[in-house]
């Protein structure tokens, strides 16, 4: 979450978006900020990207052969 708040160009929704993910119910505030700035797809895809990176990285680092 925080890789895709750095990422974020406008300041104002980056800086609020690091503020929505620290402390208690950071996931719950996190959600709430992209819904109000209507960057929920931005979110998901950048979030499933980055799983997709972590697998193939896991996958390439262990020898096994993925399609």
């Amino acid at each position: 979450m925080r890789r895709f708040c750095g990422s974020v160009e406008d300041e104002a929704q980056r800086e609020d978006l690091l503020n929505a993910i620290s402390g208690r119910g950071a996931f719950r505030y996190f959600r709430d900020t992209i819904h109000r700035y209507g960057i929920e797809d931005d979110w998901y895809r950048f979030r499933d990207e980055t799983m997709k990176r972590i697998a193939i990285d896991w996958l390439e680092a262990h020898g096994i052969p993925f399609e």
